[in-house]
C-alpha cells in the first residue's frame, strides 16, 4: 500500500512500507529509503516519500514469448522494489515455438516477484506426425511415418515467485501420430510388396498457436488418392487426424487438447497376404509450469498439462 500523498509521514510509515518493523533504526540517506523515494543522491526529505510505494505493478499484454523481468524494466520498474505483474482478463500470453515457454520468470528480483494471472498462459501445440509414404513396389517404405511433436511449456520459473492463478495455465497439447500403412504381398508367398494403403497425417496439438497437422501420404494402389492431412490445433482443442482413403483404416492420430497428449496413428489390420506398419506414437503434453519448487501458489485456477 502506498504512503500518504500529503500530511505527516513518519519513519514508522516508511519502514512498514518497506516491509520492515516500524521501530527499525533507519536514516533518510540509506539505500532502501533513497530507492523508495526515488532520490539517488543529494538532499532528501520526508516530503520526497509522498505517494511512494515499495511495490511496482504493471500489466503484461505482450502476445508471445514474454520475459517477465524484461517487460517489468520496460514498464518502468526500478529493479529493486517488489514487482507485481498482472495478465488482464481476456489476454493470452502464448508462444511461437514448442522449444520456448510462453512466459519466463528469471533473473534478479531483490524484493520479490508476484504474477497475477487473470487471463491465460498457453504453450504452443505440438505438430502432427506425417503418415506412411509409398514404396513404389519395393520391399521398404520410402517415407516412414513420424511421431507427433511434443507440446510446449506455458510458464517457466527459476526464482522464488508468488503465483495467483485466477485464469488458465496450459501446456501445449501433443501432436497426433502419423498413420501407418499396408502392403499387399504379391504374388502370394513371394517377396514383392506393393503399397495398398498409405497413412494419414496426425492432428496438431492445442496451444496458443496450435500445432500444424501432419501430412497424409500418397498411395500406389492404382492411382488411389492421397490419405488426408491432419488438422491444425486451436487454442482449446487438438486437430483431427487425417482421413484414410482405402478400405484399410490408417488415419493419423488426433492432436491433444490443452495439456493433453496426442493419440497414436492407426494401422491396418493384417491378414495372411498383407504386411503392415503400425501408426506412430502421439506427442507428449507440455507443462503448465516448469520450476514448480520455486512457486508459492496463492490461487490454483485452471492448470492443464504436466508439472516439473
Amino acid at each position: 500500500m502506498a504512503l500518504p500523498a500529503s500530511g505527516p509521514i513518519s519513519f514508522n510509515d516508511i519502514n512498514v512500507e518497506l516491509g520492515d518493523a516500524g521501530t527499525t533504526q533507519a536514516s533518510l540517506g540509506q539505500a532502501s529509503y533513497r530507492g523508495l523515494a526515488g532520490v539517488a543522491s543529494g538532499a532528501i526529505s520526508l516530503s520526497n516519500f509522498y505517494g511512494k510505494s515499495s511495490q511496482f505493478s504493471f500489466n503484461i499484454t505482450t502476445a508471445n514469448n514474454v520475459n517477465f523481468r524484461t517487460a517489468a524494466v520496460a514498464a518502468g520498474w526500478d529493479q529493486s522494489s517488489l514487482v507485481v505483474g498482472t495478465i488482464p482478463s481476456g489476454n493470452t500470453i502464448g508462444s511461437t515455438s514448442t522449444a520456448s515457454p510462453a512466459l519466463v520468470i528469471a533473473g534478479s528480483f531483490p524484493s520479490g516477484v508476484t504474477l497475477i494471472n487473470n487471463g491465460a498462459v498457453r504453450g504452443m501445440g505440438g505438430a502432427g506426425g506425417n503418415g506412411l509414404g509409398p514404396t513404389s513396389g519395393s520391399t521398404s517404405y520410402e517415407n516412414i511415418n513420424t511421431a507427433g511433436g511434443s507440446g510446449g511449456n506455458a510458464l517457466s520459473v527459476s526464482v522464488p515467485t508468488t503465483v495467483q492463478n485466477n485464469g488458465t495455465l496450459a501446456g501445449g497439447g501433443g501432436g497426433g501420430g502419423g498413420g501407418g500403412g499396408t502392403r499387399l504381398r504379391y504374388p502370394a508367398g513371394k517377396g514383392f510388396l506393393y503399397e495398398l494403403d498409405s497413412g494419414a497425417g496426425g492432428g496438431g496439438g492445442a496451444g496458443s498457436n496450435g500445432g500444424a497437422g501432419g501430412l497424409g501420404r500418397t498411395s500406389n494402389n492404382r492411382g488411389a488418392p492421397a490419405a488426408g492431412n491432419g488438422g491444425t490445433g486451436t487454442a482449446t482443442s487438438g486437430g483431427a487426424g487425417g482421413a484414410a482413403t482405402q478400405v484399410y483404416f490408417c488415419p493419423g492420430g488426433a492432436g491433444g487438447g490443452p495439456g493433453a497428449a496426442g493419440s497414436a496413428g492407426s494401422s491396418a489390420s493384417p491378414n495372411g497376404q498383407t504386411a503392415y506398419i503400425s501408426g506412430a506414437a502421439g506427442g507428449i503434453a507440455g507443462s503448465y509450469i516448469v520450476g514448480n519448487p520455486f512457486v508459492l501458489w496463492t490461487a490454483n485456477g485452471t492448470r492443464q498439462g504436466t508439472v516439473s
